[in-house]
């Protein structure tokens, strides 16, 4: 596990990696604005 930053929905439980973000930083989910945080989680290899 690692600490990685991620960014996650205002509005819904949406969140993606800060690799695979979109440019404008938008929800895939509801389209709502996303806040940066950092989570726990599985590496990717």
């Amino acid at each position: 596990m690692l600490d990685t930053e991620v960014y996650s929905c205002n509005s819904c439980n949406g969140w993606m990696r800060k690799d695979f973000v979109s440019s404008d930083l938008k929800c895939p989910l509801c389209g709502d604005e996303t806040t940066v945080e950092m989570r726990e989680l599985p590496q990717i290899l």
